[in-house]
């Protein structure tokens, strides 16, 4: 945050830098470079790669271009590596003092140790031998002798790629006089033997058999000496001096060899030599290590910000080509502590919405306006997706106001405050953010609330764990803060939920906070209305739409308004559940909707569906007083031993609501007559834990109340059956989404003019616009139906609307549709 208040922030002018940046080499961790300085342990390739370390840090030290960063980044590995806590580090936090100490380190290693050379491969390890069998002139065996000499000086002279030569003259001279003796007598020594059996081969018969026993120096990997061979039979002296064979370090002899006196010293005086030139070399090593002790602090803030840098460098390459983009940073100033006025509105536009069937629904808001201040993410998208895997992008504008962001499972929500939070972190640090275009205020916090699991060890639960986090985010956020909420209140009862998170949301609210609540406790939208009406709330929603088959599936992109789908059953089926489960939870929630209380006027939506996928999300009606039929239909009475007096009402009253009320009961209760397999299969299931005996024991007293249930009146017979829900389609309404196309259901449709009319379809929406146009002979159709229907199987709908029609015509009720009930059964009906 110290930087906000700068034109350009230093972590994104690096970013955008275009001048070339030297290549930096993040090998060396600060742990290493202490502990191999300190502990002496002494190797060339160490010091090679503290130059590779520092040398590129002088460079952007030494760069107008890259100034800025490299001030801010001393200053943070200063503090980062706790370094700046004694008072002699402090002049390494600045450029100047940071360079000077790193170029004295340089200068220290390039006096004392050589340059990196070659590529690391030797053939040191190699044994130079005559191959057997081959025949070689004297300028080949003397090549190879050569070669294996060469072999000798790079396996014994290793000092020379460790240490300069002028800082060990005296060492060098010796070894390199040594050899030269050596090398010049194992020569003389071949040349005289290449006479010699030259001088045999003339003498015998066969020449060729004494090519085989050819002089030349060998070279053994084993102890890293050289030696003069000559298989076969030798001469017993060389100008006066007695040949005998070689001996290696150990002093042994080495078979097939030969050596003079002379030449046999002259070798140890090499190994000698090349011994002392090594030890001289890790003095030398050691002896930098010390000088280097006090520039240790200097080091271990040059490898901390090379990784810093390498990891800015790849950051910025790899993101720029996936289309990120530098955020603007709004400073501090811009950003009122508490708002004077309404706080601006928060805008979420989807990138694409012509493919939602979803649209916005006024919710007591003005509406939205754009702040300079407002943070902006254009086309953000989740952080971990790039656009080649179908990253789904979103518009936010988020003001000092609260989102109430209401969505179905796996919808998005979540992805959405996650993608929030993690723009505005890595923004606010310069970094490239996921979006094509942002920008964002100076938030003094950045707070995002996951749901959590309890913790035992501390005693605390999950809901206790909540409070701890809500109790946070009320004491620590300002105006300046940023609170994301995902599910607040999901560790308790949903009333005391709910009101956590609206008291939450009202004090962030008035607080001017920019706050983000994903959830999925709807009965918020209506306690929070008057925030609403003051512009310091917005009413988001994660979108859905209709494939072909009919079925409500996410856009993943966020949209104004309210969304009351769970999709909690498609998420169920989704994951493999078993389909008679699925059937039970469906059925029981059915019966949650039905027992529920009628929402109130306020109300924010009414479910008009026995699926959480079913109910409408296209709109929210907040007027809503749909609860009049159902209501209705729990206090009419069901008693078939007193139709003669409900047909006398009914004639009687001529009411046509109650006409349809009664039908509609009829309706129930006939499709729930013929569904309750279902509900004899839950029953079954609960009580599958008990013992045999005790299970035989309640499943014939199960069977016995079931037939007493099937011949007692309808009223009993529906407060021991799960009766199905049954939904209204009002005037001026329309089919539920997840209801209008391939979806069994028997209805009945009230016409403007009060006649009924009983049927069976699967597409509901065709079926009632069918219904609303005016038709030849159909005078009492137009736009004004109504429809009311209960779902039921595909293979019984025939049966249960002729089963259906003939029991309303029984009860006196007119129906405009009569054809249904005479029909008695069908194939493959039990009916």
């Amino acid at each position: 945050r110290r930087h906000q208040q700068q034109a350009v922030h230093p972590v994104a002018h690096y970013c955008t830098c275009d001048q070339a940046r030297p290549l930096l080499a993040v090998n060396l961790n600060p742990t290493k470079v202490v502990e191999t300085i300190e502990g002496r342990r002494t190797k060339t390739e160490f010091f090679w790669q503290l130059n590779e370390l520092i040398v590129p840090v002088i460079s952007y030290l030494n760069s107008q271009a890259y100034k800025p960063v490299v001030e801010a980044l001393a200053k943070y590995s200063l503090a980062e590596t706790g370094l700046g806590v004694h008072a002699h580090n402090q002049d390494l936090g600045t450029v100047e003092g940071l360079r000077t100490a790193l170029q004295a380190v340089h200068q220290e290693i390039q006096a004392v140790v050589v340059d990196s050379v070659g590529d690391g491969t030797s053939d040191a390890n190699k044994d130079g031998e005559v191959p057997s069998g081959k025949v070689l002139s004297k300028p080949q065996v003397m090549s190879l002798s050569q070669e294996n000499l060469r072999r000798l000086r790079e396996a014994n002279e290793g000092f020379r790629k460790q240490v300069k030569a002028d800082q060990m003259r005296e060492e060098v001279n010796m070894v390199e006089q040594a050899f030269l003796e050596f090398q010049e007598k194992a020569l003389e020594l071949c040349e005289f033997l290449f006479e010699e059996k030259d001088k045999q081969r003339k003498e015998q018969s066969r020449p060729t058999a004494a090519a085989k026993g050819q002089p030349y120096v060998s070279y053994s990997k084993i102890d890293k000496t050289s030696a003069v061979m000559c298989p076969g039979s030798l001469p017993s002296t060389m100008g006066g001096q007695k040949l005998a064979g070689a001996t290696d370090k150990k002093g042994n002899s080495i078979a097939g060899s030969c050596a003079t006196h002379d030449l046999q010293a002259a070798s140890d005086a090499y190994l000698a030599a090349t011994q002392l030139a090594s030890v001289k070399a890790n003095e030398l090593l050691n002896s930098l290590c010390v000088r280097l002790s006090p520039q240790l602090s200097a080091l271990v803030m040059a490898s901390h910000m090379a990784v810093v840098m390498e990891a800015l460098s790849v950051h910025a390459e790899v993101k720029r080509a996936h289309g990120w983009c530098l955020p603007e940073l709004l400073p501090p100033q811009n950003l009122p502590t508490i708002p004077a006025q309404p706080p601006n509105q928060a805008v979420a536009s989807s990138s694409n919405q012509s493919g939602s069937s979803n649209r916005s629904a006024g919710l007591g808001s003005s509406g939205p306006t754009t702040s300079s201040t407002s943070m902006l993410l254009k086309d953000l998208r989740p952080y971990y997706l790039e656009p080649t895997e179908g990253a789904v992008t979103n518009d936010v504008e988020l003001g000092n106001n609260v989102w109430l962001l209401t969505g179905a499972n796996m919808a998005g929500k979540s992805t959405v405050l996650r993608s929030i939070a993690a723009a505005s972190l890595l923004g606010l640090c310069g970094l490239m953010v996921p979006a094509k275009h942002a920008r964002i205020p100076a938030f003094d916090s950045i707070m995002l609330r996951n749901f959590s699991g309890d913790s035992p060890v501390e005693g605390k639960s999950s809901f206790r764990l909540e409070m701890e986090d809500t109790r946070c985010a009320d004491q620590e956020s300002t105006a300046r803060s940023l609170v994301l909420a995902d599910e607040l209140g999901k560790g308790t009862e949903v009333d005391a939920g709910t009101a956590v998170c609206a008291a939450l949301a009202t004090r962030l609210a008035h607080r001017g906070t920019t706050t983000v609540f994903a959830t999925h406790l709807h009965k918020l939208v209506d306690l929070l209305k008057p925030l609403a009406e003051e512009g310091k709330m917005e009413y988001m929603r994660m979108g859905l739409q209709q494939n072909p088959q009919g079925k409500l599936l996410p856009t993943w992109r966020v949209e104004k308004g309210v969304c009351f789908e769970s999709l909690a059953f498609n998420v169920a089926e989704d994951s493999g559940m078993d389909p008679k489960l699925l059937d039970m939870m469906r059925h029981f929630y059915d019966r949650i909707l039905a027992e529920a209380p009628a929402p109130g006027k306020e109300s924010p939506s009414v479910r008009t569906s026995s699926s959480v996928n079913s109910r409408n999300s296209s709109d929210v009606n907040l007027d809503s007083n749909r609860s009049h039929l159902l209501s209705s239909l729990e206090s009419a009475e069901g008693d078939s031993g007193q139709e003669d007096e409900q047909q006398r009402e009914q004639q009687n009253a001529g009411s046509t609501a109650l006409l349809r009320d009664k039908a509609v009961h009829i309706l129930r209760d006939t499709v729930g007559s013929s569904c309750s397999t279902v509900v004899a299969s839950a029953k079954s299931d609960d009580c599958s834990s008990s013992s045999s005996s005790s299970s035989s024991s309640s499943s014939s007293s199960s069977s016995s109340s079931s037939s007493s249930s099937s011949s007692s009146s309808s009223s009993s017979s529906s407060s021991e059956r799960l009766l199905p829900p049954v939904w209204h389609v009002g005037p001026n309404e329309r089919v539920a989404a997840p209801h209008a196309q391939n979806i069994s259901a028997v209805y009945i449709v009230q016409y403007q003019g009060g006649a009924l009319h009983c049927g069976q379809t699967s597409s509901l929406h065709q079926r009632l616009s069918r219904h609303r146009r005016k038709q030849a002979g159909k005078p009492w159709a137009g736009p004004g139906a109504s429809m009311s229907y209960v779902l039921a199987p595909p293979d019984k709908l025939r049966v249960l609307e002729a089963v259906t029609t003939r029991k309303i015509c029984e009860a006196g009720i007119p129906l405009v549709s009569l054809h249904d009930r005479i029909i008695k059964s069908f194939p493959g009906s039990n009916e």
